[in-house]
C-alpha cells in the first residue's frame, strides 16, 4: 500500500494544521496509508483531537504518528505545509525522491512575499514538486515565482462548517451587542474595544489563546458579532467564515484570501485594514441596522458557509490525485 506522508511542524490546533488534518481523512478515503511526521508523540491534552472526524487518528497513534526521521521511498507520496519543513525533505531529494513524490499545499498569500520566513517561502516555489493553492487568490499571488512546468492545482479549501452551524438567528439584536474577536493576530479588536467601551450599547468579549473547537463554538454561539482581526496577508481566515456559520454578523477587512468567502456590504461588513477608528464606525453602525439588513447579512452568511464543504474539497483532491499520479503512486 502506497503511503501518504505528512509532515508536521507542530499539533497545534490552528488553521494550517487542521488542513493538514482533512488532507489526513480525504487521503484515507482513497485507500492510502497516512502517517503523521511531527516533532512529538501526540497526547490526549492536544487540542486538534477535539474534532470528532480526528479524534480517530490519536486512537491509533501508535500506527500513525512518527517522528522527523522520514524514510525514503519512491512509492510513497510526501505532503507538508509550512516551507521550511521542506529541509526534512530535501535530504530525500538529495538521495534522488523525485519531485512528482512530493506534494506542497499553499495556505497563505505570504509565499509570495520576500518577507516570509525571511525570503526562503519564495524562494521554495522555483523548486520544483507538486503543489495545491487552497483557493485562487493564494495561486495568483505565487504564480509568477513558480517553478515552470511544475503542477500547480487550486483546489478550494473545504470546511467543517457544519459545526459551527445553528438554526437560523431570525431574532433582532439584543440591546447589549456582544462582540467577539481574536487578539493573536492583531490588537484591533483591543483597540476598538478601548475607542467603544463607554457606549453601554456594547459588551467586546476577546479570546486571547486558541480554542478548541467546542470552546470555539461556545464563544461564536455567546457573541451577536464578530470583529475580523487578521493578519494582513491571509490564506484565507477561517474564523470568519465560522462566525457566518454560526449566525454572527462580520466585520473584516480585505486581508488577501479572505476574499475568497467575504462580500463586502452582501455578506460581511468592511473596514480598512488595521483602521480602529472605521472598524469602531462599522460596529456602531451595527446597533442601528434594520432588522431587515440583519436579516439579510446573516441568510447571505449561512449562503456562504454552507458552500464551502469537505466534500467538494475530497472530491477535488480524488481528481487531483488520478490527474497527477500513476502507478506504483496510486493508492492501492
Amino acid at each position: 500500500m502506497t503511503t501518504f506522508r505528512i509532515l508536521l511542524p507542530s499539533l497545534r490546533p490552528v488553521g494550517g494544521i487542521h488542513k493538514c488534518f482533512d488532507y489526513a481523512n480525504h487521503a484515507e478515503s482513497l485507500g492510502y496509508r497516512v502517517i503523521f511526521h511531527t516533532p512529538r508523540p501526540p497526547t490526549k491534552k492536544d487540542k486538534i483531537f477535539s474534532r470528532e472526524d480526528f479524534s480517530h487518528f490519536l486512537a491509533r497513534r501508535e500506527e500513525m504518528f512518527a517522528d522527523l526521521r522520514i524514510p525514503f521511498s519512491l512509492s510513497d507520496l510526501y505532503f507538508f505545509s509550512l516551507p521550511s519543513d521542506f529541509r526534512v525533505l530535501e535530504r530525500l531529494v538529495q538521495r534522488g525522491l523525485p519531485p512528482g513524490n512530493l506534494i506542497h499545499i499553499i495556505q497563505n498569500v505570504r509565499h509570495a512575499s520576500v518577507d516570509f520566513q525571511r525570503g526562503y517561502a519564495i524562494r521554495l516555489l522555483s523548486r520544483p514538486m507538486v503543489r495545491i493553492a487552497i483557493n485562487d487568490i493564494v495561486r495568483d499571488a505565487i504564480a509568477p515565482f513558480l517553478h515552470p512546468g511544475s503542477v500547480c492545482e487550486t483546489i478550494p479549501l473545504g470546511h467543517r462548517s457544519d459545526f459551527f452551524l445553528n438554526a437560523p438567528r431570525t431574532e433582532a439584536l439584543k440591546t447589549l451587542i456582544r462582540i467577539g474577536y481574536m487578539t493573536w493576530k492583531s490588537d484591533i479588536g483591543d483597540r476598538v474595544a478601548a475607542r467603544l467601551g463607554s457606549d453601554e450599547r456594547f459588551e467586546f468579549r476577546p479570546v486571547r489563546k486558541p480554542l478548541d473547537w467546542p470552546a470555539l463554538k461556545s464563544f461564536y454561539d455567546g457573541i451577536d458579532v464578530f470583529l475580523g482581526a487578521p493578519n494582513r496577508e491571509e490564506g484565507f481566515y477561517l474564523p470568519g467564515l465560522e462566525a457566518m456559520a454560526a449566525g454572527c454578523l462580520v466585520v473584516t477587512p480585505d486581508a488577501g484570501g479572505n476574499m475568497a468567502y467575504c462580500r463586502f456590504n452582501e455578506n460581511c461588513i468592511p473596514y480598512p485594514f488595521q483602521d480602529a477608528g472605521a472598524a469602531s464606525e462599522a460596529v456602531s453602525g451595527i446597533a442601528s441596522m434594520p432588522l431587515e439588513a440583519v436579516r439579510n447579512y446573516r441568510e447571505r452568511s449561512y449562503e456562504t458557509a454552507c458552500s464551502f464543504s469537505l466534500d467538494a474539497e475530497r472530491d477535488n483532491f480524488r481528481k487531483f490525485i488520478h490527474d497527477n499520479f500513476s502507478g506504483q503512486l496510486l493508492p492501492a
